[in-house]
């Protein structure tokens, strides 16, 4: 099985992989954050490989699905520079992670199922504990974590779903 890719596929996606390392350098300040985490923060860093796991997973399944690699989505990323932009104006952290989630789902095709990898991004984003715990206390930050994470995954139950 050969994976074809045009050369307009290939520059695409080489932008898409640029925007991603950008926005990756934006948020470097998350590998300090998950790695002074605790039982309280409910190790933010341990979603974070579970979620990129089951993005790349759904990567791996359409392209083995299909026998080439998929049409990437172009204009996600686009919004994912702009936010990793936003975040180094404003010198705040939030709009870089939020870029970095969008230029990883930018990755995949172009399909309902982005939606929930995006939704379940929520999961490992660092500012998502002091929501949950200001809405439902801090008992509730790795149920909720969890439930955001396992909104990710539907898309591998659901079969036919594009």
């Amino acid at each position: 099985m050969k994976a074809e890719v045009s050369k307009r596929d290939f520059n695409v996606l080489a932008v898409q992989l640029i925007i991603v390392a950008w926005c990756a350098w934006e948020s470097k300040e998350l590998i300090y954050l998950y790695q002074m985490s605790s039982i309280y923060d409910s190790y933010p860093g341990v979603f974070f490989l579970f979620w990129i796991f089951s993005l790349f997973l759904g990567l791996f399944l359409e392209i083995v699905k299909t026998g080439q690699l998929p049409q990437t989505n172009i204009n996600l990323s686009l919004v994912a520079a702009l936010f990793a932009l936003l975040g180094r104006v404003i010198s705040f952290e939030f709009p870089g992670q939020i870029g970095l989630a969008l230029a990883l789902c930018g990755l995949l095709p172009p399909s309902k199922k982005t939606l929930f990898w995006v939704i379940a991004a929520c999961c490992w984003i660092h500012p998502f504990k002091w929501f949950v715990v200001n809405l439902l206390g801090a008992v509730f930050v790795t149920p909720v974590r969890l439930l955001f994470l396992f909104i990710g995954l539907i898309p591998f139950r659901i079969r036919g779903y594009r």
